[in-house]
């Protein structure tokens, strides 16, 4: 089995947007279509990654509020649960 790899996305983000900058401030002495294109590719990318990123972060903050809840749900069975059998007991 193998093991899963950590990637730092936002790391990864931030790290190919400053690249761009420096590439934008080179002068290009002739413009080439090919690099251009590239150059929006990258940055069609970048925009999706950050929305796949923070639509993650969203997700990840919904999970959390939703086990907290269930938590809450299960602590409350149980309890009623006791309640009932100490009632029962009487």
């Amino acid at each position: 089995m193998t093991k899963k790899q950590h990637i730092d996305i936002e790391r990864m983000v931030m790290r190919t947007r400053y690249e761009l900058s420096l590439m934008a401030e080179q002068p290009v002495s002739v413009e080439n279509p090919k690099v251009m294109e590239y150059e929006k590719r990258i940055n069609d990318l970048l925009k999706a990654t950050e929305v796949l990123l923070e639509s993650n972060r969203d997700l990840g903050e919904r999970l959390a509020d939703s086990r907290k809840r269930l938590e809450s749900c299960l602590l409350a069975l149980k309890k009623s649960e006791e309640e009932k059998k100490t009632c029962g007991e009487k």
